[in-house]
């Protein structure tokens, strides 16, 4: 309808708006005289007089319900929670909470119908009984693995260089031009340069004379004392740097059988653990232990824990080494048996290593040679002045170490 029209329809805008009035009053009698609730009858009477503009007493909310719709006293149906403000007290966490809180995201299961082969397969796949065994389940690795007699290692490093005036000029120029004398062992009386001339004496005859000079020729290895080895260590330990020495496994353990004869002991003490657990585990493929035994000390008897006696009879070695510690290393994989009631397979990969502190006992006195018959000529050299030799910081006690791998075994 245009503008210019709009005045005709002034009448019929009057009488549809008194229809509009007429139409509320009759909705609010029919809900007033049908008997409906207090709060829902002044709920549509209020509204009813906003719309149509009228204000009376009806419309101000107060009825024969005697309360307003917005403070009606009516008990709600469920507990409401309000919700505090962002700078309320009750939102702030305490303080061995974790803000903002992490959810959690649901999990569900998955569904039957897919991947059910392939969850039954890796759950079958149980690391104890296949794959890798960790090393702290390995029957055959030890966790602890320090020197056994490092409380005596300690000792030694501690004790280098603890006697003061020691110097390698005065055993080659006169004291009298140095102005002071050599350091004397307090137990023995010898001097620094005593026992530096006793070292020269012993390597010369143990690497040289001992060894080439005819008169020995065809004579036991032990009543010559050819001792290159011996030698070796030696004047390794009066040069004084202190450096470790790198031992030759393989020619070490070809010169002593008695050793390599240990060795395979261990060897087969490692498997008989395995084969042992993996039954036990109940292995179902094929599973590989790793191998580091513990340092067995091996040299002496089992009942003699120093002395002269040795389990194996190579006089050279048994002077330059002694006794020493040994482990194995490496892994041992198992095969479970191919048939119900059959036999356990394995294969073992493994290497031997050794360790010894090179060093000397502070209070024996007694001469490495003995003290009595022809012996007692070849040096009265002993431990006490050997070990005054590293106080006084011109020798060094040192570290032995060596490894080899082994060939593999198999069974």
């Amino acid at each position: 309808m245009s503008g210019r029209n709009r005045s005709c329809d002034r009448g019929a805008s009057f009488i549809e708006y008194g229809g509009i009035v007429l139409l509320l009053g009759t909705v609010v009698t029919v809900v007033v005289a049908f008997g409906m609730p207090d709060k829902v009858t002044t709920f549509y009477s209020v509204g009813l007089c906003r719309i149509a503009g009228v204000e009376t007493e009806e419309c101000a909310g107060e009825g024969e319900g005697g309360d307003t719709p917005r403070t009606d006293a009516a008990e709600p149906q469920a507990p409401v929670h309000e919700i505090p403000a962002p700078d309320s007290e009750e939102r702030r966490p305490d303080d061995d909470s974790t803000w903002p809180y992490a959810v959690t995201p649901a999990s569900y299961p998955p569904d039957p119908g897919e991947g059910g082969d392939e969850d039954e397969e890796s759950s079958a796949e149980d690391p104890v009984t296949s794959g890798d065994v960790p090393e702290s389940e390995s029957p055959v690795y030890a966790e602890e693995h320090s020197y056994p007699q490092q409380s005596e290692v300690i000792a030694s490093q501690n004790d280098y260089n603890t006697v003061e005036g020691a110097e390698l000029s005065q055993c080659t120029v006169s004291p009298s031009i140095i102005g002071s004398p050599p350091p004397r062992n307090p137990l023995t009386g010898s001097t620094t340069c005593d026992v530096l001339d006793e070292i020269d004496t012993v390597v010369l005859g143990a690497r040289h004379l001992a060894c080439w000079n005819p008169m020995y020729w065809g004579k036991d290895e032990d009543w010559a004392y050819c001792r290159p080895h011996s030698a070796d260590m030696l004047e390794h330990f009066a040069e004084g740097s202190g450096d470790p020495v790198d031992l030759d496994m393989e020619s070490f353990m070809e010169e002593i059988p008695e050793f390599e004869d240990e060795v395979e002991r261990a060897q087969q003490d490692v498997i008989d653990e395995v084969l042992a657990d993996a039954e036990a585990r109940g292995i179902d493929g094929p599973t590989t232990f790793p191998i580091r035994t513990s340092q067995t000390g091996w040299g002496y008897p089992p009942d003699d824990v120093n002395g002269r006696d040795y389990v194996y009879d190579n006089p050279d070695w048994a002077t330059a080494l002694g006794s020493f510690h040994y482990w194995l290393e490496g892994e041992i994989t198992v095969h479970p048996p191919e048939e119900p009631g059959g036999d356990y397979t394995y294969s073992m990969d493994s290497s031997v290593n050794m360790q010894k502190w090179y060093d000397w006992e502070r209070e024996t006195t007694e001469p490495l040679f003995g003290g009595e018959g022809w012996k007692s000529n070849i040096s009265q050299i002993n431990h006490s002045d050997l070990a005054f030799l590293h106080q006084t910081g011109i020798a060094r006690e040192f570290w032995v170490r060596g490894d080899t791998d082994l060939p593999t075994v198999e069974g």
